[in-house]
């Protein structure tokens, strides 16, 4: 049984945040114990047989920030490693994520077979398109750079073919729009944090998602990260502005 997770992320960076309990781990099922409000027992069947590295550490979270599951808390963590330096180690990752697939069952996300002008569409009723808001926000939208031909759905190679700037957008231009489609009610940066919770545990298909994830620190972890900003404040107040006038 060795130490694991948020204690053991202080063990090694001490600026890190207090843990709320103490996590153990092992790939041995017989050690397992039952956990109690101050210890969580945890089983990984490859788990080392020793204390993870911090690389191993920040793996472990970022296979498993696809799912809503203290997902903010997740992220910050996450966030923290990437600051400090910490890498995936790929191996190790792949087998994670077959792992939390056997352990969570497989996950349903966005399917992109929708029509045109639905991009990123998981039938949720809109009073405006959601194309017409990409636009708002920069014409021509971004995210045209990275749809196939005649296809609504993200391509991998076109998304990757861009320069790091327009993908930066393009990932900014969708959080923004969920935020201002959804999430409107909420402070701006609320917002755009529920907007990319809901596309990287949701709607972006998976390698999309852990784009974000690898780039949470570096280029998307708040708002404010982006020349779009302002505007994205200023279409989404003026349209829950508009929302409050109609209902009053």
């Amino acid at each position: 049984m060795n130490l694991f997770g948020s204690t053991l992320i202080k063990k090694h960076f001490p600026d890190f945040r207090e843990p709320n309990d103490i996590d153990w781990i092992t790939s041995d099922p017989c050690q397992l114990k039952p956990s109690s409000p101050r210890e969580e027992y945890h089983f990984l069947p490859f788990a080392p047989d020793r204390e993870m590295t911090p690389d191993e550490m920040y793996t472990v979270k970022a296979s498993h920030a696809i799912y809503d599951i203290h997902w903010k808390k997740t992220m910050a963590d996450i966030r923290f490693l990437q600051m400090k330096g910490c890498k995936i180690v790929p191996s190790f990752f792949a087998d994670l994520r077959e792992f939390w697939r056997q352990k969570h069952g497989e996950q349903k996300r966005t399917d992109f077979e929708v029509l045109p002008g639905n991009f990123f569409d998981d039938r949720v009723n809109r009073k405006e398109s959601h194309d017409s808001l990409h636009e708002a926000l920069r014409f021509p939208p971004t995210y045209k750079k990275f749809v196939a031909e005649g296809e609504v759905s993200p391509d991998r190679d076109k998304f990757f073919s861009m320069t790091r700037m327009e993908r930066v957008d393009a990932i900014f231009e969708e959080a923004y729009v969920i935020a201002i489609e959804r999430y409107s009610h909420l402070p701006d940066a609320a917002a755009y944090g529920a907007a990319q919770r809901t596309l990287v545990t949701r709607l972006h298909p998976e390698w999309l998602a852990d784009h974000i994830i690898e780039g949470w620190s570096k280029s998307y972890w708040t708002a404010s990260m982006s020349s779009m900003h302002e505007r994205y404040r200023k279409i989404k107040n003026e349209r829950y502005d508009d929302q409050q006038t109609r209902i009053d």
